[in-house]
């Protein structure tokens, strides 16, 4: 592959991984007007919903595929691309993902209306999780297979 090609490649690549973080961080950080400066640790939730009252809300189920389908794109980029080398890439992503689900939601600890969940860590977690393995296990993707080729791939084939 051309040298000029495969540099630019790269940084689109890792502009791609930096965009969509910085996308996430401001879904869970807005409005910034809420940031007051002390903590609510009485703000966190600490469990996951146990009584019937809560596991039949709808907002619940929301937030749940809501975090999950926030951080499966991060999988897929972070998988496709390779970013952390042919190492534990797994491990790598999911360790990205909690260190951007863990710091936002110790953000929203020192905001008014929100609420940080260990739940919404898990979900977090998970989506990349996923994202990371459908980006493995399927060879070419729609739409973003000419953007995103399977990673190491090699012209040759090797």
């Amino acid at each position: 592959m051309n040298p000029y090609l495969q540099t630019a490649r790269t940084w689109v690549e890792k502009t791609a991984v930096l965009l969509w973080a910085s996308a996430i961080t401001l879904v869970g950080i807005l409005p910034l007007s809420n940031f007051v400066g002390h903590s609510h640790w009485e703000y966190i939730i600490w469990w996951p919903p146990v009584t019937a009252e809560e596991i039949y809300r709808t907002w619940l189920y929301v937030d749940i595929f809501g975090n999950i389908g926030l951080f499966l794109p991060l999988g897929v980029v972070l998988a496709r691309r390779g970013l952390f080398g042919r190492k534990y890439p797994l491990v790598a992503t999911i360790s990205f993902a909690l260190l951007l689900s863990a710091s936002i939601e110790f953000y929203q600890v020192f905001c008014h209306n929100r609420h940080p969940t260990l739940l919404d860590l898990f979900n977090n977690v998970l989506g990349a999780t996923l994202g990371h393995i459908i980006a493995r296990r399927l060879p070419v993707l729609p739409f973003i297979g000419p953007l995103a080729p399977p990673p190491y791939s090699h012209p040759t084939g090797s």
